[in-house]
């Protein structure tokens, strides 16, 4: 995060998905390291600003459809600040090509 305030680990949610497969929840990696995709957090109970997020895809990896066969898919990451009496915020979208 480059920028804001710090965003408690409780309230972060971060999604994957790609057009070959249905979107799924990154879990934290201390929780489920089976999850498709995990993150890592550190000791702080809070994302804070020049703090990095490593996303990991699981042992059955993100690109499983055609574009996997000719040079990676297009994986799209939302990065969500959930809010149990609201609607989630998008914080930001990022799309990336995996090999």
């Amino acid at each position: 995060m480059v920028k804001g305030e710090d965003i408690a680990w409780s309230k972060l949610k971060i999604e994957m998905d790609n057009a070959d497969a249905d979107p799924v929840i990154c879990l934290p990696s201390n929780q489920d390291s089976s999850s498709p995709c995990t993150y890592d957090e550190d000791d702080s109970q809070h994302w804070s600003v020049n703090e990095s997020v490593t996303i990991k895809e699981g042992d059955n990896g993100v690109c499983s459809g055609p574009d996997a066969d000719i040079g990676g898919c297009k994986i799209n990451i939302n990065i969500i600040l959930t809010n149990p009496d609201e609607d989630d915020i998008i914080l930001d979208e990022i799309t990336v090509t995996v090999q």
